[in-house]
């Protein structure tokens, strides 16, 4: 092979892997909004209703209520014990569950081929839509449940 050709192929190959890249960047925008927007009205500690007993579970791997929520205890557990053992740091991983599930939202309307634009409108709209914001600020099990319902319509959407 002469060399000139294997400066070509490297070019290609560093164009697409940058341009695969560059199709994360609104995504991750997105996210990174909306985890900001949900650590600035974040809860500071316990809360009401289920909240208190959510991280009261999550900090002693209890059972909150009737169902248990095991995944949600255990993950925010896992997270507790690497972002400092406290009701805020619960808080904190539900806030970081609903970013990641704006993310998974737009990736969810990108693979259906919705253009950029109306793709990141849609994600921010459900980031800082009324319900999902209240949920995704204290320790509840929705943001969660968000991240696993577009987690998994997406990899259906690219497994289809």
């Amino acid at each position: 092979m002469s060399t000139f050709y294997k400066y070509v192929q490297l070019e290609f190959r560093l164009r697409r892997f940058f341009e695969q890249w560059l199709k994360l960047v609104p995504a991750l925008a997105s996210g990174v909004f909306a985890f900001a927007l949900y650590l600035v009205t974040l809860a500071p500690g316990l809360y009401t209703e289920d909240a208190g007993d959510f991280q009261t579970a999550a900090l002693t791997l209890g059972i909150p209520h009737p169902s248990g929520y095991p995944g949600y205890v255990m993950l925010a557990n896992l997270w507790s014990r690497v972002a400092g053992h406290s009701a805020f740091a619960v808080n904190v991983f539900s806030a970081l569950a609903g970013a990641v599930a704006v993310v998974l939202l737009f990736q969810v309307a990108r693979e259906l081929k919705v253009r950029i634009l109306p793709a990141l409108a849609g994600a921010l709209a459900l980031a800082v839509s009324l319900t999902w914001w209240r949920q995704s600020i204290v320790a509840e099990v929705y943001s969660l449940n968000g991240v696993a319902v577009m987690g998994m319509l997406w990899l259906a959407i690219r497994w289809y």
